[in-house]
């Protein structure tokens, strides 16, 4: 079964216990801030120190540090801005970045196939002396 990098990243969250979102954000964000209105269950700074990864927009897979979060509103206020509000995004609210994600999934994986657990069995049946080949 083939997943993809988004599934592997929601896996790898929640099977270790660390805080993964996704959604879209709403109308209302600027180029410094995030809105979305279930992100208003969080407590003020709760979400501070996450990171936001864009799935779509300009330029698609933008990475974001989230340096304060405000429960009124369901806003997240982050660095660096954009060029244009996040507005009508989708995103993933990660406990560290994308692309650390990346890394520790690629670095599992090397370390599977070292130790030769990520080895394939492989079997080869050799027939020798086949009267089908030998007809003469």
């Amino acid at each position: 079964m083939s997943q993809t990098y988004q599934a592997i990243r929601r896996l790898t969250a929640q099977q270790t216990g660390l805080l993964w979102l996704t959604g879209t954000a709403d109308s209302g964000g600027t180029t410094a801030i995030l809105r979305d209105a279930p992100l208003a269950r969080y407590a003020d700074s709760r979400l501070t120190g996450h990171h936001i990864l864009l799935l779509d927009g300009t330029p698609t897979y933008t990475e974001l540090y989230v340096r304060d979060s405000y429960q009124s509103d369901g806003d997240l206020l982050f660095r660096p801005s954009l060029s244009a509000a996040p507005d009508a995004l989708t995103y993933e609210l990660l406990p560290f970045s994308g692309t650390d994600f990346l890394r520790a999934i690629q670095d599992a994986i090397r370390e599977l196939y070292d130790r030769g657990l990520l080895a394939r069995d492989f079997w080869l049946m050799l027939m020798g002396g086949s009267p089908l080949y030998n007809a003469d």
